[in-house]
């Protein structure tokens, strides 16, 4: 949520904090629908091991891990491997931060995306877009930092059908394909991979984005989820348990 490629941006029926209401009951007076921002960009966590890699001083920031093509980062010249410092001004602490502010940001608007690039620190001119509809991401219950969230928070699809051609899966008609998923998070950690495609999900058919965010925001805290995926040339079953 994307994501995502896009770095992950929205859940349905999520409690939010108190900013991102405001921006939404101004979308919905301005544009009669929300309406979120958008980057264009996969996003990961900057974890010890990666900012030694590229020789980052800390583990603040998002990891560019891919870019949607014609996207607003691409182009801005954002590329695969940048690590995402500053959003306006503002510090990035980790990928959830900039999914919010990206969100929160009017589609039109022209921001100063600060990026760590081959050791050494420089700012791109972004216009934000505006949040395709066959976007998607798993959010949170409860806002940021909550200990509530359900197994598939911070899983970021698209329609299947964006990405029959890029996956090589032209027999798989319908579904969601994972693009990007949170480090760390119980999905990753059950081992859910960016390429899947969810078919269903507690034994429902996901057809689309909309199937997905509808049955994501009727899952509790804690409880396992059942989902049926296609894999390559196969189709298997996972189960994932979030934290307890």
């Amino acid at each position: 949520a994307i994501f995502s490629r896009n770095g992950g941006f929205m859940g349905i029926g999520f409690a939010i904090p108190s900013n991102m209401a405001k921006s939404v009951m101004e979308s919905l007076i301005n544009h009669g629908k929300v309406v979120r921002g958008w980057l264009g960009v996969s996003i990961q966590e900057v974890t010890q091991d990666l900012a030694k890699e590229f020789g980052a001083a800390s583990t603040a920031g998002a990891l560019v891990g891919d870019i949607v093509e014609d996207g607003p980062a691409a182009k801005a010249k954002v590329q695969r491997g940048d690590i995402l410092t500053a959003y306006n001004g503002t510090t990035i602490r980790d990928p959830g931060h900039l999914r919010s502010l990206v969100a929160e940001t009017a589609p039109g608007t022209d921001v100063t995306v600060s990026v760590f690039r081959n050791k050494r620190a420089q700012d791109l001119r972004v216009t934000i877009g505006e949040m395709p509809t066959e976007f998607a991401t798993a959010g949170r219950r409860g806002g940021a930092g909550s200990k509530g969230d359900h197994a598939l928070a911070g899983v970021t699809v698209e329609n299947v059908s964006k990405q029959s051609e890029r996956f090589g899966r032209s027999t798989v008609q319908s579904g969601v394909v994972i693009t990007n998923i949170d480090a760390d998070s119980p999905a990753e950690r059950a081992g859910l991979r960016s390429g899947d495609v969810i078919r269903e999900i507690n034994r429902k058919l996901v057809k689309d984005v909309r199937d997905f965010e509808r049955l994501t925001s009727q899952l509790r805290p804690k409880a396992s989820v059942l989902l049926l995926l296609h894999r390559g040339n196969a189709t298997i079953f996972l189960s994932i348990t979030p934290d307890g």
